[in-house]
């Protein structure tokens, strides 16, 4: 392995061995679980380097270790969602199904291409290549969730959480990144190797940053929403409007339940 191949690899699990620390020590796992059990899991994972003389060991431990991120990448989006969008979450019923339904899509997508479409030929070719479309999936779906959370804050004047929206930064970073490297090396060919290389491996170590310097801050310096009464009579006002925009581009029959303002 190469010198600077490993102080990659080490470099944002030193950085999310600090963030478990400070984890403990203001005891943040009480309110984010799954992300907790992610950045412990992280540095774990990462000794799969160790294997690196054993190619086929290490190719095995890669995408399992590979599915488990993915997992616990949900887990930790949907942890995330939840908070983000509660008051959503609370009067519609049909945005309860946003996230589940996406996975689904994700999870047949991913089993599509293992059964017709397998990297290589054999059982192991199929996982393997349900696990990396399952991983390409959640990638888009961590970016598509920052840009969603983006939109509405420039849409609407509320002020997001910080320890949420620097996860959900973080998780979007690397995975455009991680994206865009894939995106270009298989399209335009070896010319993007070192970008293929090097350009994930970065930006998830960026990620690591984000979420540290967003969970450094302790709780009683974050600045409260302001936000009054009336200001958030207006959002509900907006987000009627845009569902009932919505209702009549999908030409709905029955309309979507609002809840009274």
């Amino acid at each position: 392995m190469r010198f600077s191949d490993l102080i990659l690899s080490i470099t944002a699990p030193t950085i999310l061995v600090v963030l478990i620390v400070v984890f403990l020590r203001r005891r943040y796992y009480r309110e984010f679980p799954f992300f907790f059990v992610y950045i412990v899991y992280a540095p774990i994972a990462t000794l799969r380097v160790l294997s690196d003389g054993w190619p086929s060991f290490h190719f095995v431990l890669y995408w399992i270790t590979e599915s488990f991120y993915g997992i616990l990448a949900l887990l930790v989006l949907r942890e995330v969602f939840h908070r983000l969008f509660a008051l959503p979450y609370a009067a519609y019923r049909w945005f309860r199904l946003l996230l589940p339904g996406t996975v689904m899509v994700i999870l047949g997508i991913s089993l599509w291409e293992a059964s017709f479409h397998p990297l290589a030929h054999g059982q192991m070719g199929r996982l393997v290549s349900a696990i990396y479309w399952f991983d390409l999936g959640m990638h888009a779906l961590e970016g598509t969730i920052l840009l969603l959370v983006l939109a509405l804050t420039i849409a609407f004047p509320i002020r997001w959480r910080d320890y949420e929206f620097g996860i959900l930064t973080g998780f979007g970073v690397s995975a455009c990144v991680t994206m865009l490297a894939d995106l270009l090396r298989f399209e335009r060919g070896s010319s993007y190797e070192i970008f293929f290389r090097y350009g994930p491996p970065i930006a998830y170590v960026l990620a690591a940053l984000v979420w540290l310097h967003a969970f450094l801050r302790p709780p009683g310096s974050l600045p409260k929403p302001q936000i009054d009464h009336g200001e958030m009579l207006e959002v509900i006002r907006r987000s009627r409007e845009l569902l009932e925009k919505i209702e009549r581009a999908l030409g709905l029959r029955h309309r979507l339940a609002l809840p009274p303002i």
